[in-house]
């Protein structure tokens, strides 16, 4: 099982599998820190979850030029 996961403080999305988060998650928690991300959404496959973020950020890029026309 493979997540897509977006970081809180800057947005970036990257891929993990399931058990890796779960392991960082647990770590954290043991150390009473914040997870530092959210999961967007779970794949039964490395190739689905690397589709849906390159759709994810695909689309990011079109809302933002969209609403920022001057920024490049």
């Amino acid at each position: 099982m493979w997540v897509v996961c977006q970081n809180k403080d800057d947005g970036k999305l990257f891929i993990s599998s399931r058990k890796a988060r779960e392991t960082m998650i647990s770590v954290l928690l043991d150390l009473g820190q914040v997870i530092p991300s959210n999961v967007l959404k779970s794949f039964g496959s490395y190739s689905e979850a690397e589709k849906y973020k390159k759709e994810f950020e695909d689309s990011n890029k079109i809302i933002n030029k969209t609403l920022n026309p001057n920024k490049q």
